[in-house]
């Protein structure tokens, strides 16, 4: 709780940076979505549900597969190129391919790398890596080395709880939601890691856990614990009109314009 408020007040007393332009399409219920990844090979998007279990959704919200991992708990998800990779919150990662198989047992990547909350790939291929304790955002080598670190408590506003995880593929961008214990709001920072907003996510619901985008579509995913769901936004990226434009798959192109069921 005094975390909650020191977050609180320090994020109103500091004049924020600019705010992102949001608006609520559509709400989904899911239970405990702790991760979400969308999926720009598939149009789908991934679920980490807080179980053993990861969840396949269509972009309107249908489930598609349920599929369970050796993991204890999956606590996030992002995608590869042949599927999709998991982590629990002690640091074991497994590897998910897109027809739902597993490939191969979990495994280590790097002992520091522990409460992880989110994880994506940068552009370089380095893994991004959000932790609950510390409040931290790493970026790891694929040999499991941490080449930089950003602290959430340095950030102006500060970042207690930072918890989801997202990069924008056409422009770069990373998006982190700060929980309940913190602002309950949405961070963005460019690809170097320079704050360009933070977005507060309070009348949308409490305690966001997860983020998801899709730059193609449009639309940005914000799991939100409590409650239960998983809010679907129209957004408009933070000055990305000169972004390079990147290719819109066929079938999630031909499935969101024709509002036709999903042919995944």
């Amino acid at each position: 709780m005094f975390k909650q408020i020191a977050a609180t007040l320090l994020f109103f007393a500091t004049p924020p940076v600019l705010a992102l332009d949001l608006e609520l399409r559509d709400t989904w219920e899911l239970n405990r979505p702790g991760s979400l990844a969308f999926d720009h090979e598939l149009c789908v998007l991934w679920v980490a549900n807080e179980s053993r279990e990861l969840v396949q959704m269509s972009i309107f919200g249908e489930i598609l597969q349920r599929i369970e991992t050796d993991l204890s708990m999956v606590k996030t998800v992002t995608p590869t190129t042949t599927g999709v990779l998991v982590s629990d919150w002690k640091g074991l990662f497994q590897k998910v391919n897109r027809d739902g198989s597993l490939d191969g047992a979990p495994y280590a990547l790097n002992l520091g790398l522990y409460d992880t909350e989110g994880t994506a790939f940068d552009a370089d291929g380095n893994l991004l890596v959000v932790q609950d304790t510390p409040a931290h955002m790493v970026r790891v080598t694929a040999a499991g080395d941490i080449i930089s670190e950003l602290d959430g408590l340095k950030t102006d506003p500060i970042m207690i709880e930072p918890q989801g995880l997202a990069v924008d593929p056409q422009s770069g961008h990373i998006f982190i939601t700060d929980d309940r214990e913190g602002s309950n709001s949405l961070f963005e920072f460019d690809p170097n890691w320079a704050l360009i907003s933070v977005t507060s996510l309070r009348e949308y619901g409490l305690d966001p856990e997860a983020v998801a985008v899709s730059p193609q579509l449009g639309t940005m995913y914000i799991g939100f614990d409590m409650g239960a769901k998983i809010g679907v936004f129209d957004y408009t990226p933070s000055g990305d009109a000169a972004a390079p434009a990147i290719d819109v798959p066929f079938a999630c192109g031909l499935s969101h314009f024709s509002n036709e069921k999903s042919p995944v």
